[in-house]
């Protein structure tokens, strides 16, 4: 099913309208809409639509990032999927041990993958941690008379 999406306009007329999922804009930058690209699985293309704004939001993400930020998207979906692998693996009554072993060992090379991929991008709490936020200086209307 394809569903048109709805005007701001129609939203508020509804009475569906939700002020906090506004995209908000930041003067000075410009905020990239990039469309996950086709060849992403559904778990990267959700990752990638929940990621994606703030970055570009932020400033931190640029058109020339596309491509990493598709491995890392990728990555967490493998990363996902060998989770999952595990949990059903574990509910199987017969179950070779070596089997598990493997299994366990494919998800930490994903999250090993994972893990770089997020750290080329700076997307990791410590480099988070490591970007310095300077508050914009506020005008003082009475600077100019003092000044004389």
């Amino acid at each position: 099913m394809n569903y048109s999406k709805k005007t701001t306009a129609q939203k508020k007329a509804d009475g569906t309208y939700r002020p906090d999922r506004e995209i908000p804009t930041v003067e000075g930058l410009e905020v990239i809409d990039f469309k996950p690209p086709a060849y992403l699985s559904p778990d990267a293309k959700k990752w990638w639509t929940q990621n994606l704004h703030g970055l570009t939001l932020s400033g931190h993400i640029k058109e020339s990032d596309l491509t990493a930020l598709a491995i890392t998207a990728e990555s967490f979906s493998d990363w996902k999927s060998s989770i999952a692998m595990i949990d059903r693996a574990r509910k199987t009554p017969d179950l070779d041990p070596k089997i598990l072993v493997q299994l366990q060992r494919q998800k930490n090379t994903q999250s090993n993958i994972l893990r770089d991929s997020l750290k080329a991008l700076g997307l990791t709490s410590v480099d988070r941690g490591r970007v310095k936020i300077t508050e914009p200086e506020e005008e003082n209307p009475f600077a100019e008379l003092l000044a004389k």
